[in-house]
């Protein structure tokens, strides 16, 4: 055994039962198997969130006895199969998937679950042979395989490895499942820096659901197309990793604030490189402590799944690479910059796509301070300038940054019962003819024409200057960002540490009546 599997052990142990609380294990009750406590206990919800359902994966460790334990195989396999009976039957029902509101037919809970279902039949192919089972396990794919997901990678990734689990269960329907469609597709989302799309640009935390699906898929097929992206991921990570094996967050496109060890696991013998991220990455306390700060529902979504998972291949894991950071970096497509002061022993990161926001790991004492850029408010209205987008201009040169742009105009949307009442009826009408508009409005602001900015950051010895142009804001108060980011995602803002670190440039909100107003600040090294 090692100090990294006991770390991966004791968060299975600690969180096993948290997770299993969501299920609905009353043999008598009509929703046997559900994940979704909401919906089952508390009736909070009228209907059962479907993607919780890979809550399996805690009974599926518990049964082949990956976290240790006394309890009754058969009472454990009872409980697999009731919640594999209630994803059947709820696909049986409504001819769909949901996640977060009625006659949804989402993408996402369809992908995740064609995903479990290939590892649950896989483990227990006699569950096939019970009445239904086999006949809406083909239904479910075959339905997946007419969907395509462009926008965020880490979805269609994952629906993929199902539909490769689904195919190496059926052979004969290769052909109707698209399956070589699907991976050239898959493939072509992959930008040639080695990060995957989600939302117009990079995302870490999403980058590695798609690295583990990645990895299912090449087990399966030995396809030396998939290793190549596979190994392209990995390069991705190891160039942007500072060296004490943290991330920046806070330039993700999505904003997520984890890496999942499963993927760098699965095939760490074919990238010595992927030796040195694990030892890097998951091999600390701190990785586990930050972890549980991701909420409920995520955790019980799939986060605490791929611990799960990890848990057989991270028991014969020793670190043996050693390799040097990547000292400097300018990635033009991901708008990302990465600097390692060897003087000062500290790292900079800069998110060009995000209106410069920039953030310093100061090594000498382990602290992370944060730059999030600028918000902008006029009566009801909110522009930023931390949102990804294509949109901005920037270049770098050996001592300067400049980033330059508009601000997005964004919102923030309070949940009403009306709006859920409207929302019902047009779901009801259209179906997930709806999930698209809605993620125009929710997820994809355009920007602002009228409010332009320019950020310049000169890098000097032992100093990091920052100027702060603004120019048509007149009447508009101007504040600094909070880490929150005014993009919705779903799994995003987790409390994590960072939102109490410290800021590195100090401005106090005002009202800006000048047509142009500059603000210049400076951080010492």
């Amino acid at each position: 055994m090692n100090k990294t599997y006991d770390l991966f052990l004791n968060y299975a142990n600690s969180n096993y039962k948290r997770n299993l609380t969501w299920l609905d294990r009353d043999p008598d009750s009509p929703t046997f198997g559900s994940f979704d406590r909401n919906f089952w206990h508390y009736k909070t919800s009228d209907f059962n969130s479907d993607i919780l359902q890979q809550g399996i994966y805690t009974l599926l460790t518990l049964y082949k006895n990956e976290i240790p334990n006394n309890y009754s195989k058969s009472k454990l396999k009872n409980l697999i199969l009731s919640s594999t009976k209630f994803i059947i039957f709820s696909f049986k029902e409504n001819k769909k998937f949901n996640e977060y509101y009625p006659n949804e037919d989402g993408y996402p809970p369809h992908a995740f679950l064609s995903n479990v279902l290939g590892d649950i039949f896989s483990y227990f192919p006699e569950f096939l042979k019970l009445p239904d089972f086999e006949n809406i396990y083909i239904k479910i794919n075959q339905s997946l395989s007419k969907r395509y997901e462009t926008k965020a990678s880490n979805q269609y990734a994952t629906a993929l490895a199902g539909l490769y689990k689904f195919m190496n269960n059926f052979p004969q329907h290769r052909d109707m499942i698209n399956i070589e469609k699907h991976k050239k597709i898959l493939l072509s989302l992959q930008d040639r820096e080695g990060w995957f799309n989600e939302y117009n640009g990079f995302d870490l935390g999403y980058l590695s659901i798609t690295l583990e699906a990645l990895t299912e898929i090449y087990k399966i097929s030995l396809d030396e197309d998939v290793l190549s992206s596979i190994n392209s991921i990995i390069d991705f990570y190891y160039n942007i990793i500072d060296k004490d094996g943290n991330f920046p967050f806070t330039l993700n496109s999505r904003n997520t604030e984890y890496v999942l060890p499963f993927g760098f696991l699965n095939l760490e013998k074919k990238n010595k490189k992927l030796n040195y991220l694990i030892s890097k990455i998951f091999s600390k306390e701190e990785y586990f402590s930050n972890l549980i700060g991701n909420d409920d529902r995520y955790h019980s979504h799939y986060i605490f799944a791929n611990i799960l998972k990890s848990l057989n291949l991270i028991k014969n894991f020793s670190a043996k690479e050693n390799i040097e950071n990547v000292d400097e970096l300018y990635l033009d497509s991901a708008g990302l910059y990465k600097k390692y002061d060897k003087e000062n022993n500290i790292t900079l990161y800069v998110g060009l796509k995000k209106g410069g926001i920039f953030r310093i790991h100061n090594h000498k004492n382990s602290k992370i301070l944060l730059q999030n850029g600028f918000r902008a408010i006029k009566t009801k209205k909110v522009y930023t300038s931390n949102f990804q987008s294509e949109h901005w201009k920037f270049k770098q040169t050996e001592r300067k940054i400049i980033c330059e742009g508009n601000f997005i105009k964004s919102q923030f949307n309070k949940s009403t019962p009306l709006k859920h009442f409207f929302l019902r009826v047009l779901s009801s009408l259209f179906g997930n003819k709806i999930i698209d508009p809605l993620k125009n409005f929710l997820i994809f602001n355009k920007k602002s024409t009228k409010l332009k900015y320019r950020r310049e950051i000169n890098i000097e010895k032992n100093i990091i200057k920052i100027k702060d142009s603004f120019f048509g804001f007149q009447n508009h108060k101007i504040k600094l960002n909070p880490k929150q980011n005014l993009r919705y995602v779903a799994s995003a803002d987790i409390f994590s540490d960072e939102d109490l670190a410290e800021n590195i440039i100090d401005f106090d909100e005002t009202t800006i009546k000048e047509p142009t107003y500059i603000i210049e600040n400076y951080y010492e090294l």
